[in-house]
């Protein structure tokens, strides 16, 4: 009754956040709702499309990185495929990953988040990202091929199994079940060889038909080869190559040397065509030369004729100009002299506005810096003003700030004596409260202990009844005896196997004894050496030792008394054990009770003791601070005299700055009086200013007066020092310099005869066309005289057409020479080409021969691995047979019971020339009628034997990660009877083979069967439902 034992690998809880139909988390607790122990039935109930699969689909996604129904088939791939967006994620959650979350019994996590959507992604259909895994939940990873059979049943795969697959697939699908040791893949592989050779051997053969086709084309010629090399001989000799010509050279590289030479001749022909093409028109094109030489000399002449003449003009050009700008200057000394007068009398006007609007100015600024100088004292006493009324209002906020922390002093001061005398009553009542609830955890704590085994009932005498401590000493009495029973027990079983062993000894001896008197009549005894009256009375002394031991009936009958009274004392303290323990569990449950009462009464005390040390706190700073605060001004907040003796000399201090006030407020009068006078004297002067500047403005604008201005600006003699009969003088002499000039242009000028002259311009076009001739003709004769150089290798004028025809008679010789050698090449490798043909010949002859061999090998090795995978497939044959036609599964399909009399299952596996296919029949009792479950059996009949079938597997698989068995939907078409034995099945399946189950169902009949069968108040099952699409029952 006190112990503790615990169930590995069960699952306590499964949490599912934003993936496929759950968009919210939603718990799975697995916890017994009585017992708080992990149940061992869970069953989920929801009508269609609430999230069952959803759940499944989650389990093995976690595991697997995948799920196995929307893997299989090519439509659905293509169609997970094409899928853009969330697959996995809930597309309405806002989480930015769906999770997946498995807690076992012994709280150990096993976490995986969803792929977030990144980049080019266009699904999250992958496996995972492990968020959290405990180190003891490692070993899932290696479950990832094998979880969907050992731990995992879904609905399409049961329905689907018999129905969909071919015998071969059947094959296939079930091999995972049994194949441990890879056997399947051995034979995949050997199969897999084996067709690969079969392929090569058909090529093969292929290839060796082929061959010997061609073969038949060729002509062997034996005189060929030295008509060949003769050939190469007479080119080598002739045109002194130095190369290997042997009839043991290899052909292909000598092809590949009179590839080359012939390519080479073939270049070099065309260069020299070329070349004799270019030297023929080299000569054609010489009396053109010629022609050009001579037009290049008359056009240089001609050159020079023009060049002078320009020259000449530009000279013409420059005294023309010189002309323009002398007679424009004279014109402008004219207009200046006689506008000079009135210039000078607008300047002297000028001069004396200047001199009285500088005198206007200074008095300006005087009068502004006085004005500065009032506004300034102005601010002075408005600050002043300012800074009284300030005082003033400082004053009436002293007062009423003292009157306020007054009052505040003394609430605070009051506050404070409360809350003290309040807290320091609740740190009483807590103490006592705390040492009550220490005592009462110590009373929990030492029975927990006590239950579980760590602690005697010693020290518990004070807290237990009396009925109590004599059930406990009556439970300690019995398990002492039952002890000491088991203890004699072992003793006694002991002695009687020796015992038994000894009698069959002596058993054996006696009978040897007996033969050896028998035989010789003696009357000594063989085995003590006693001596009897007659060998008869020895017979009988023998006989009577033989006879069955009475002590080995005495040992059977008191171990059989032992048993019967450990099985009474098993009974008693069965019941002793339940009954104290419930009366124990109810004492807790009082001090547990009573525990959590004192604590909430602790807990709202020390809410309110905190609420009132705020209070406090509170209190005691605010009047802390305001005694600190009028300390520093030399006062007593809590005397209430010197506090009125403070407000009369406020009262004064008000009265004194008043009086300042007033006086401040008459002299501020009398200065901005004297700020208006200097205002209206600034604006006098601010007008006088304009009347001047105006006048000056207009004076400037004259016409005579800018133009006079500028023009005298511009001239070297003149200075604003120099008076008006001055500058005249100065003037009047510059024109008369400016008139000796003109005339001396005019004669220069005259001296030019420009009538028996052509224009500049039309001097220009001709020097133009000129040039543009000479350069044309100086182009055509530097280029024939490259060309020259190039080909005929000088620039000889003289003797130039002679040399370019010797040129010419050389090229043409050595052409005829190459395109002799170009023939003989072309003869020799027309042969060389013809020996590479029989080389050919002979060297497929010799393939042919090589690919027979290998050919001949190839089916010795076919034949070989035609053995090893007959071995192999019937090997998996006997294995797949012993393995599917164990007990387990027929004891499961009798359990339900789903036929009268097909009540047997046998698994055939047979070779074809496909491959091992595997049938499953149904038989009668006698094992003679046989039929095929798919075509005689019900939907619900195929579908319960396929639940058979992987159950089986299940049930044979002891070392997973977690002992438990999800199973999706496994209820169609089942009638009453068909649903009552599976719910048998499913409880033998917890309660002999110790695993969990986790089963969904969508039919409310079968729900509320199990509610029934597998009540929770007797069973440790739970029930779930699903009260919308992702929405667990509160």
């Amino acid at each position: 009754m006190w112990e503790m034992v615990l169930m590995s690998k069960k699952i306590k809880e499964i949490d599912i956040t934003a993936f496929r139909a759950y968009k919210d988390v939603q718990k799975f607790n697995f916890l017994h709702k009585n017992s708080e122990d992990i149940a061992d039935l869970v069953a989920i109930y929801a009508p269609n499309g609430y999230g069952k699969t959803s759940f499944f689909d989650a389990i093995e996604w976690a595991v697997t990185g995948t799920i196995e129904r929307l893997n299989n088939g090519r439509p659905i791939k293509e169609e997970v495929k094409n899928e853009e967006g969330y697959i996995l994620k809930n597309r309405d959650s806002s989480e930015d990953h769906g999770n997946v979350t498995i807690i076992s019994e012994q709280n150990k996590v096993f976490s995986v988040n969803t792929k977030k959507k990144r980049g080019k992604m266009k699904s999250d259909f992958k496996p995972g990202d492990v968020l959290k895994i405990s180190p003891e939940l490692d070993t899932i990873y290696a479950e990832k091929e094998s979880f969907c059979t050992t731990n995992l049943l879904a609905h399409d795969k049961i329905t689907g199994f018999l129905q969909n697959y071919t015998a071969q697939d059947k094959t296939n699908e079930l091999q995972v079940m049994w194949d441990e040791n890879n056997y399947s893949k051995i034979l995949n592989d050997i199969t897999e060889l084996y067709n690969e050779l079969e392929k090569k051997r058909k090529q093969f053969a292929l290839e060796l038909s082929s061959e010997e086709k061609e073969l038949k084309k060729y002509k062997f010629e034996n005189e060929k080869n030295d008509k060949v090399f003769k050939l190469i001989e007479n080119y080598k000799i002739k045109y002194d190559n130095d190369f290997i010509n042997d009839k043991s050279s290899d052909i292909e590289e000598m092809l590949n040397l009179f590839n080359q030479l012939h390519e080479e001749s073939q270049k070099e022909r065309e260069k020299k065509e070329k070349e004799c093409n270019d030297i023929d028109i080299l000569i054609k094109d010489y009396p053109v030369f010629e022609e050009s030489q001579k037009k290049k000399c008359l056009l240089q002449e001609s050159k020079v004729e023009f060049d002078k003449a320009i020259e000449t003009w530009n000279k013409i050009e420059q005294i023309k100009k010189l002309q323009e700008k002398t007679t424009k200057e004279i014109e402008q000394t004219r207009y200046v002299l006689s506008n000079l007068k009135e210039f000078y009398s607008y300047k002297d006007q000028l001069n004396q506005n200047i001199a009285e609007l500088n005198a206007v100015e200074h008095n300006k600024i005087n009068c502004q810096k006085q004005k500065i100088s009032t506004v300034e004292k102005i601010n002075e006493l408005e600050e002043k003003w300012k800074h009284g009324n300030s005082e003033l209002e400082r004053l009436d906020i002293r007062e009423e700030q003292l009157k306020k922390d007054y009052y505040e002093y003394n609430r605070n001061k009051a506050k404070k004596k409360k809350y003290e005398r309040l807290s320091d009553k609740a740190k009483y009542i807590l103490e006592q409260r705390n040492k009550r609830i220490q005592r009462l955890s110590l009373y929990i704590e030492q029975i927990d202990l006590f239950l579980a085994g760590k602690l005697g009932i010693g020290i518990l005498c004070d807290i237990f009844t009396d009925e109590i401590i004599v059930k406990y000493n009556s439970i300690t009495r019995l398990k002492t005896e039952r002890k000491s029973l088991i203890e004699n027990n072992n003793i006694l079983e002991s002695n009687k196997k020796n015992l038994v062993g000894l009698f069959d000894k002596i058993q054996q001896l006696s009978i040897k004894g007996r033969d050896i008197v028998i035989e010789q009549k003696q009357r000594e005894c063989p085995l003590c050496h006693m001596e009897y009256q007659d060998y008869n009375e020895l017979l009988d002394r023998i006989s009577a030792a033989t006879e069955e031991n009475i002590e080995l009936a005495k040992i059977d009958e008191q171990i059989q008394k032992n048993q019967k009274r450990e099985w009474e004392i098993d009974k008693e303290l069965k019941t002793l054990c339940e009954d104290t323990e419930s009366q124990i569990l109810a004492i807790s449950s009082t001090y547990k009770a009573k525990y959590m009462e004192e604590t909430q009464k602790v807990k709202s005390l020390e809410i309110e003791v905190e609420t009132w040390e705020r209070n406090l706190n509170t209190a005691q700073y605010v009047y802390k601070t305001l005694e600190e605060k009028y300390k520093q001004e030399k006062l007593d907040i809590s005397d209430g005299i010197q506090l009125e003796n403070n407000e009369m000399k406020i009262a004064e201090e008000r009265t004194r700055i008043k009086k300042d006030i007033d006086e401040l407020l008459n002299s501020v009068k009398e200065e901005k009086n004297k700020e208006k006078e200097f205002e209206q004297q600034f604006q006098a002067y601010e007008l006088k200013i304009l009347e001047i500047k105006e006048a000056n403005n207009r004076i400037s604008a004259e016409k005579i007066y800018i133009e006079i201005k500028k023009n005298l600006e511009n001239k070297e003699f003149f200075d604003s020092k120099h008076n008006y009969l001055e500058m005249k003088s100065i003037i009047e002499a510059s024109s008369n310099e400016l008139e000796h000039q003109k005339d001396n242009l005019d004669n220069e000028l005259t001296s030019y005869h420009l009538e028996d002259m052509c224009s500049k311009e039309e001097y220009l076009l001709k020097l133009n066309e000129c040039y543009k001739e000479m350069s044309k003709l100086q182009v055509e004769i530097s280029s024939y005289l490259q060309r020259c150089e190039k080909l005929a290798g000088t620039t000889d004028q003289e003797q130039l057409l002679a040399q370019i025809n010797q040129v010419k008679e050389r090229y043409h010789n050595k052409l005829e020479i190459i395109s002799e050698k170009i023939q003989s090449e072309t003869s020799i490798l027309i042969g060389l080409n013809g020996l590479k043909e029989q080389t050919m010949w002979l060297n497929r002859k010799q393939s042919l021969e090589s690919k027979k061999v290998n050919l001949d090998y190839l089916n010795k090795r076919m034949e070989k691995l035609e053995e090893s995978k007959s071995y192999v497939e019937d090997y998996i044959m006997n294995k797949t047979n012993e393995y599917f036609n164990s007990d387990i599964i027929n004891q499961i399909y009798n359990k339900i019971d789903p036929h009268p009399t097909m009540k047997h299952i046998k698994f055939i596996t047979e070779k074809d020339n496909d491959g091992l296919k595997t049938h499953i029949y149904t038989y009668d009792e006698s094992e003679t009628n046989k039929m095929s479950p798919v075509v005689y059996l019900s939907s619900a009949q195929v579908n319960i034997l396929s639940l058979c079938i992987f159950l089986s597997k299940v049930l044979s698989e002891k070392n997973t990660t977690f002992n438990t068995i999800f199973i999706d939907d496994p209820i169609q078409h089942l009638d009453g009877i068909n649903l009552l034995s599976f719910i048998d099945v499913l409880r033998t399946i917890t309660t002999d083979f110790g695993r969990q189950i986790v089963i969904s169902t969508h039919n409310e009949q079968f729900y509320k069967l199990l509610k029934v069968k597998m009540d929770e108040q007797y069973y440790p099952s739970k029930f779930i439902e699903l009260t919308s699409t992702g929405k667990i029952k509160g």
